[in-house]
């Protein structure tokens, strides 16, 4: 039989650079604040970019964190595109797409308008989150494309878009301590199914590059649930807020989760990270320029 749930998300098809590309885009039937109240389906909601990792698809992607459930309560819009041979080019990474040099980035934002075009999306909410090379494209996208992403959050990832933030934008990184595939501390991995895998950038430096350009002080404050420890550097004078959380026995995978892949490893019961990326996503909404002079101009 199949699920409910898929009845409400539809692949899309739109074609970029001369070549068909799909994406899964699951609208709720109401536009649901998680309060028990419906608006007008006229009202402008935010969008969810969802990015798979290597090896994984859009469906999987939306189907690993538990997404349109949390969707259908918070009245979200959820696009969930599908890399190239399953991989996405995020500057030196990953595969085919960064040899074929792949515009994944320019697709994205095409997907973004398609849906705007149809429903009501407010430019100044639109998110995107990612494991693993997904994560990388969150990255690229925030770096790449100043002013269209409020908030980013990575997962199980690293940044490979050599030329950095030029602009705040939130940023909440989730990383496990014991992840192989892409180290928390950097350098080689210890396992991979990359034939010539890339050296990766510490975490730690990747973050520290977002607090600078978000302006928010030092020292941030470090919070340790359990195995769990959260960093929060609180929003400077730009609006922009960053967090990093680790997660002690964590692995490659999605906390709180499901196992999509055997090459992936079992998801940490100790975090929810559906959840509080959503949390994270929904108290920022666009940042402001580093000047001070009010919220970025996002466009879709």
């Amino acid at each position: 039989m199949s699920d409910p749930r898929e009845a409400r998300a539809r692949t899309r098809r739109l074609v970029h650079e001369g070549v068909e590309r799909t994406y899964r885009l699951h609208v709720p039937g109401s536009d649901t604040s998680g309060t028990g109240t419906t608006a007008g389906t006229d009202t402008p909601r935010p969008l969810v970019v969802l990015l798979h990792g290597g090896n994984g698809t859009g469906t999987g992607m939306a189907r690993q964190g538990d997404w349109d459930r949390l969707a259908r309560a918070e009245g979200f819009v959820t696009v969930a595109p599908d890399g190239i041979g399953r991989v996405w080019n995020a500057g030196t990474c990953c595969g085919r797409s960064v040899r074929d040099d792949v515009d994944d980035a320019g697709f994205v934002l095409a997907a973004i308008a398609q849906v705007a075009a149809e429903h009501p999306i407010d430019p100044a909410r639109v998110y995107a989150t990612g494991i693993s090379n997904g994560g990388m494209m969150a990255y690229r996208l925030a770096c790449e494309w100043p002013g269209r992403f409020a908030a980013i959050a990575p997962v199980a990832a690293t940044m490979m878009w050599p030329a950095g933030p030029q602009a705040p934008v939130s940023l909440l990184h989730v990383h496990g301590l014991r992840d192989d595939f892409i180290p928390f501390e950097g350098g080689l991995p210890r396992r991979t199914a990359q034939r010539t895998p890339p050296s990766y950038p510490p975490v730690r430096d990747v973050v520290g590059r977002f607090v600078a350009v978000a302006g928010g002080p030092l020292p941030p404050e470090v919070r340790t649930e359990g195995e769990v420890v959260t960093t929060t550097w609180a929003p400077g004078p730009t609006g922009a807020a960053v967090e990093l959380v680790t997660i002690a026995e964590g692995m490659h995978s999605w906390p709180g989760g499901r196992r999509m892949q055997r090459t992936l490893d079992p998801p940490s019961a100790a975090f929810d990270a559906t959840g509080a990326i959503w949390r994270f996503f929904a108290a920022h909404p666009q940042a402001a320029h580093p000047q001070g002079g009010g919220p970025a101009q996002a466009r879709i």
